[in-house]
């Protein structure tokens, strides 16, 4: 883990007022060994093509803004992008979002794996609180997360995962293959590590994480600070 990597990000942060930008939460995830999908951060149109060629499609295009925090909702996220016109119209609806100012963040899509869910928050009462739960059509259909205090072992890891009912659709049911289950349980671990390290993180939500057969790696990701 680089503490020092993610502290400068936070720090620079706070000391704008402001919430992690986008590009900010994927590199602190980073520093504290949670992989993220590949991306690249875009300010020129002319630069598409190079930068798709580099990360391999198909594309999610998504707005960088500390005043758009939920992204979708607003159009600033465009998913599969799988050419290079489609690109264009992408990159330009996204840059009008905020009058042209905004870059844009090309991240490749993982479009296998299952959808999970991992977040903390800071309660008043008990602290730093690690939360997770099933992703996708599991969330509307189940509605069902688990919670520990952080910080958390393995053990409490692998129990957050598997009291889960649902939580049989990762180990492989009807003949799909078993996911990284490790890869999980580690980077439940590592966000838990996280709040404990830098208490002015308010909340952090990785939404969704790709559980594949080898990894888990996050799509989209907000940090919250106390401002």
């Amino acid at each position: 883990m680089d503490g020092g990597r993610a502290k400068r990000l936070i720090q620079k942060a706070k000391k704008e007022k402001r919430d992690l930008l986008l590009p900010e939460a994927f590199e602190v995830l980073r520093a504290y060994g949670i992989p993220v999908a590949d991306y690249q951060v875009v300010r020129r149109k002319e630069k598409l093509e190079k930068v798709m060629e580099k990360i391999g499609g198909p594309f999610a295009f998504k707005a960088i803004s500390s005043d758009i925090s939920h992204k979708s909702d607003k159009g600033g996220v465009i998913l599969n992008v799988d050419h290079l016109k489609k690109a264009e119209e992408a990159y330009d609806r996204i840059r009008k979002l905020n009058g042209g100012d905004l870059s844009v963040l090309i991240q490749k899509m993982i479009l296998n794996g299952k959808e999970v869910i991992l977040g903390a928050k800071r309660d008043p009462s008990f602290g730093p609180v690690v939360l997770f739960g099933l992703g996708g059509i599991y969330v509307e259909v189940l509605q069902e997360s688990s919670l520990r205090l952080a910080p958390i072992n393995r053990l409490e890891a692998e129990e957050m995962i598997s009291e889960l009912k649902a939580s049989a659709i990762l180990k492989g049911i009807r003949g799909e293959r078993p996911l990284d289950m490790k890869a999980l349980v580690e980077n439940l671990i590592r966000l838990s590590q996280l709040m404990i390290d830098f208490p002015e993180i308010e909340g952090i939500d990785i939404n969704p994480v790709m559980v594949l057969e080898k990894g888990a790696v996050a799509v989209d990701a907000r940090i919250l600070l106390t401002i």
